[in-house]
C-alpha cells in the first residue's frame, strides 16, 4: 500500500472518530465525570443557544465529512501505473523525425 493510500485511510478514520465523539459529546452526559478537569469556557459548550450551536455542529460535521470522503477516495483509489521509459529505438525514431522536419523541401525555387 502506497503512502497516499495509508494517509487516506488514516484521514478517514480520524474524521470518522471525530464525528462520532462529537455526536456523543453533544448528546449524552458520558463526559460529566471529566467536567471538573475541563476549563469553564469549554464546560458550557453544551448549553449554547441553538442559533449558535446548530451552525457549529453542522460546520464541524461538514468539515469532518468532507475530510472523511477525501480520505476514503485516497484510500480506495488505485495508484497510477508507472510511466514507461523511453527506449533507445524510440529516441532514434524521434531524432529522425526531427531531422526530416529541419530539411528544406526539394524542388525549384520560385522567383
Amino acid at each position: 500500500m502506497g503512502i497516499a493510500r495509508a494517509l487516506g485511510a488514516a484521514l478517514f478514520i480520524v474524521c470518522a472518530v471525530i464525528i462520532v465523539l462529537y455526536a456523543i459529546y453533544l448528546t449524552t452526559s458520558l463526559w460529566d465525570f471529566i467536567d471538573e478537569y475541563v476549563p469553564s469556557w469549554l464546560r458550557g459548550a453544551r448549553n449554547w443557544p441553538l442559533w449558535i450551536g446548530v451552525p457549529v455542529i453542522i460546520g464541524v460535521w461538514a468539515v469532518c465529512g468532507i475530510g472523511a470522503w477525501l480520505g476514503w477516495i485516497m484510500a480506495t483509489t488505485k495508484e497510477p501505473a508507472p510511466i514507461p521509459e523511453v527506449t533507445e529505438e524510440k529516441k532514434e525514431e524521434e531524432e529522425k523525425v526531427e531531422v526530416r522536419k529541419e530539411k528544406p523541401a526539394r524542388g525549384r525555387k520560385r522567383k
